[in-house]
C-alpha cells in the first residue's frame, strides 16, 4: 500500500461484483460505504507516515532539548508510533487483499449459482478480525500519543522552574531582561506536543472509520438474515390461512354429521 494505491472501488473484481449487484436490483450502498471506510484507513496510514517524518525533523531542530534526556524519550516515542503504524499498515493491506478476494469469489458464486448466491454477501468478506486488529493498533497508538504528551508537559514544567532560577539570575546580573519562564515553558510544550495532538486527532478519525466499517459489515449480515427470513415466510402457508382452512374443514364435517338421514322410498308403497 502506498500513496498511489487506487481505491478499492476501482479494483476490477470489486467493480465486477458491484456491476452484478446493480444489474440484479441489489442495493450496493452498504458495500460501497464499507469500501470507502477502508480507503479512509489507507489514506490515514499515508498521512501518518508523513506526520512521523515531520516529528523526527522537528525533534532534531529543537535547540532547547538537544542535550536533554527528553530527546531520547521522544525518539523512543516516535519509534513506538512508527512500529504501530507499520503494524496497522500490514493489517489494512490484509483487509484490502481479503476484500478483493471476497469480491472475486462472490462474482464466481453468482456465475455458478445465480443471484441467490449473493444473499449472504458479508460471508464472502472475511475481514472482521482484520478490522478489529486495526482498531487495536489505533488504540495502542493513541495511548502512545497520550504518554508522549504527558511527558512533554512534565518536561515543560521542569524547564519553567529551571528558567526561573539560575538562568534568569544570570540575565539580571548581565543587565538583560529576564525571560517569562511560564510563557517560554508553554511555547515549548506546545511545540513538542503539536505533532502528537495532530496525530492523535487523525487516529481518532481512523478509529471512527473502523467502527463504521464494522457497522456496515454487520448490516450486510443483518440484511442477509432478513432475506432468508422473507424466503422462509414465503415458502410456508401463512398461519391465518392455515387456521381459516382448518375452520372450514371442521364446519363442513359438522354439517355432514348434523344432516337428518332420509328413509329410502319402497317401490309400490301406498301413499
Amino acid at each position: 500500500m502506498n500513496d498511489k494505491t487506487p481505491p478499492l472501488t476501482e479494483n476490477e473484481y470489486v467493480k465486477d461484483l458491484l456491476g452484478i449487484l446493480r444489474d440484479n436490483g441489489k442495493d450496493t450502498a452498504g458495500l460501497t460505504s464499507l469500501l470507502d471506510h477502508v480507503t479512509v484507513m489507507e489514506d490515514f496510514v499515508v498521512q501518518a507516515e508523513g506526520r512521523i517524518a515531520d516529528m523526527k525533523a522537528q525533534l532534531e531542530e529543537m535547540r532547547e532539548i538537544q542535550s536533554h534526556p527528553i530527546k531520547n524519550t521522544l525518539r523512543n516515542a516516535i519509534k513506538s508510533l512508527e512500529a504501530t503504524i507499520a503494524a496497522m499498515k500490514a493489517h489494512i493491506s490484509g483487509l484490502r487483499a481479503n476484500i478483493i478476494g471476497g469480491a472475486k469469489n462472490a462474482a464466481a458464486a453468482f456465475k455458478a449459482n445465480g443471484i441467490t448466491a449473493l444473499d449472504n454477501l458479508a460471508s464472502f468478506f472475511r475481514i472482521t478480525d482484520g478490522l478489529q486488529a486495526v482498531k487495536n493498533s489505533i488504540i495502542k497508538n493513541v495511548s502512545a500519543c497520550d504518554k508522549a504528551i504527558a511527558t512533554n508537559l512534565d518536561f515543560s514544567r521542569q524547564y519553567r522552574k529551571a528558567s526561573n532560577g539560575l538562568k534568569n539570575m544570570l540575565r539580571i546580573i548581565s543587565g538583560i531582561k529576564p525571560v517569562n519562564a511560564k510563557r517560554e515553558g508553554e511555547k515549548l510544550a506546545w511545540a513538542l506536543n503539536a505533532p502528537y495532538r495532530a496525530h492523535k486527532t487523525c487516529l481518532l478519525m481512523a478509529k471512527n472509520a473502523v467502527n463504521s466499517a464494522l457497522g456496515k459489515l454487520e448490516q450486510l449480515g443483518r440484511d442477509a438474515d432478513g432475506v432468508r427470513t422473507e424466503k422462509a415466510a414465503a415458502s410456508k402457508p401463512k398461519l391465518d390461512a392455515l387456521l381459516e382452512s382448518g375452520k372450514v374443514k371442521i364446519a363442513h364435517r359438522d354439517r355432514e354429521r348434523q344432516a337428518p338421514q332420509r328413509a329410502p322410498i319402497t317401490q309400490g308403497a301406498e301413499i
